[in-house]
């Protein structure tokens, strides 16, 4: 049983279900959740899904500024590659968690038997455990992966975002001409010339 007097009951809790190193990256995100650096707002988008967006514009936030991600509230899953490449819940999860007043922040539930003591303590051999057998290898590092269209909306999307915010105080004759600017930029874009 672990117990540390600078972790919380939560923290506790999570310490003694996960391994170690599970165990550190979600203390990390947990927490910069608690801590005054995690600045996010939220909207339903429709029942059960909602958005979360960083409103930090310090140099030490974790997120991208006006970057959104999605979050499924039925099984807490998340569009955030340290989730979906960790399967652990994240900073983000958390925040809307602790925003809905629910009485936890990690969903321990939904924590992933990679990740539990309970499979690391088990006396099955390892040959014995499901999935693929696997080895270690060098990862060759590939310089720059061409971006898929989700990640190509968000950027675009985050981008015409805070162009409509600039422009929505700007005077009407400036108003007018930046949304002609934009408007050419739209045609060269509709005429394949950029």
């Amino acid at each position: 049983m672990v117990v540390n007097a600078k972790f919380d009951r939560e923290m506790s809790l999570v310490a003694n279900l996960v391994s170690e190193h599970a165990f550190e990256l979600i203390f990390e995100q947990y927490s910069y959740t608690l801590s005054n650096r995690a600045n996010y707002s939220f909207y339903e988008a429709v029942t059960g899904i909602d958005f979360v967006k960083n409103k930090s514009e310090e140099d030490d936030a974790l997120d991208k500024p006006s970057v959104e991600y999605s979050v499924t509230k039925q099984n807490w899953e998340w569009s955030w590659l340290f989730m979906s490449t960790r399967l652990l819940p994240c900073r983000h999860v958390f925040f809307l968690r602790k925003a809905l007043q629910l009485e936890l922040l990690i969903p321990t539930q939904l924590l992933p038997s990679r990740w539990l003591l309970s499979l690391v303590r088990s006396e099955t051999p390892v040959h014995a455990l499901p999935g693929k057998s696997f080895s270690v290898a060098k990862v060759l590092r590939q310089e720059r992966q061409p971006w898929d269209a989700n990640r190509k909306f968000r950027e675009a999307h985050a981008l015409a975002s805070s162009i409509s915010k600039t422009i929505s105080g700007m005077g009407m004759p400036q108003y007018n001409a930046a949304i002609q600017a934009l408007q050419e930029v739209a045609r060269l874009f509709k005429r394949g010339e950029i």
